[in-house]
């Protein structure tokens, strides 16, 4: 009999010239798609930070305007920003513990003015109530915005891509851990 078109020999043959065409065209797609993973995972990470600090500035609020408890409002504040020191610790890989005790210095130091400048404003007057009229209740707001103009600027630095060809933020836990296949 006559050998079939597709003979083994043909067949093992195109095997043994791997990885092919496709493969080379999977593993720069996969590479592609772990700079995406990474700032997703980033993202996860920087995001849960910021909501710890909206919920400590929507507490300060809270406890010194509305309600006027400031061992509560107090106490709140170092839990919320405890905790968020501490998911800091668990994110961030190559900062250091000096240089993720001073980056969370930044917003706790800031929610720690406004809690003060909060309490000693004295609601109960009334003054800044009308159109026009320049206030200056809290005044050093403007501290506050610049220590987390500063902060944000940290999270900035300490996302940036790495040089080597990957272009990944590798000072966070999230991307070391990545599938290398």
């Amino acid at each position: 009999g006559e050998l079939p078109l597709g003979a083994m020999d043909s067949i093992m043959k195109a095997s043994t010239q791997l990885p092919g065409k496709h493969v080379h065209l999977y593993r720069r797609l996969q590479n592609k798609w772990q700079c995406y993973d990474a700032y997703a995972r980033v993202s996860m990470a920087l995001g849960t930070n910021n909501i710890l600090l909206a919920f400590t500035f929507y507490l300060v609020n809270v406890t010194l305007v509305q309600f006027n408890a400031p061992s509560a409002g107090y106490s709140l504040i170092l839990v919320f920003q405890f905790t968020a020191l501490a998911l800091c610790y668990i994110d961030i890989a190559k900062l250091g513990h000096f240089g993720i005790l001073a980056m969370q210095a930044l917003p706790c130091s800031s929610a720690f003015i406004a809690a003060i400048s909060a309490e000693l404003t004295d609601h109960a007057s009334g003054v800044g109530k009308n159109p026009g009229e320049l206030t200056t209740n809290y005044p050093l707001a403007p501290l506050c915005f610049f220590l987390l103009a500063a902060w944000f600027e940290m999270l900035l630095r300490t996302a940036w891509p790495s040089n080597d060809g990957a272009c990944l933020p590798r000072r966070f836990r999230a991307v070391l851990s990545l599938d290398v296949f």
